[in-house]
């Protein structure tokens, strides 16, 4: 598999899978939002939903104090849009809550979710939504 990153590409071994995880930080002291992007393969004969439910399910076993808010239908990219999932969740980690706003998304025509996770140390406000609407919508689908 010839594996692109932002920096080169690299031939890598046949035996590894694209597990791609991307985080873009804060500059520190800045308060603002990390943003976390992750690529995952559906199980066999799993669809997206079931995923969900599966990555929920793991995430509330780990934490404490788990919330989630309703799921709700999301978009990825301008033109042509890529429909999936976003959802609110907020939990204890090491004594403090953590506030996270996740989106998921099937990739077309594979069975690859790509996930962006938002995160924020306080409670998302109308501001740092749009800003997550924003980041959603400036996606462009790789050729």
């Amino acid at each position: 598999m010839l594996y692109h990153f932002q920096e080169g590409r690299i031939t890598a071994p046949p035996h590894v899978t694209d597990r791609t995880m991307h985080l873009l930080a804060p500059e520190p002291g800045s308060g603002g939002m990390t943003i976390a992007i992750s690529k995952d393969p559906l199980e066999a004969d799993e669809t997206p939903p079931e995923f969900l439910k599966r990555q929920l399910n793991d995430l509330s076993r780990q934490v404490s104090k788990f919330t989630r808010s309703e799921i709700e239908p999301a978009f990825l990219g301008a033109g042509q849009k890529i429909g999936g999932s976003k959802f609110s969740v907020s939990y204890k980690q090491q004594g403090k809550t953590v506030y996270h706003v996740q989106s998921l998304f099937l990739l077309p025509d594979t069975r690859q979710v790509l996930s962006l996770t938002f995160s924020l140390p306080i409670p998302f406000t109308d501001e740092h939504h749009k800003m997550v609407s924003d980041v959603l919508g400036s996606f462009v689908l790789r050729e």
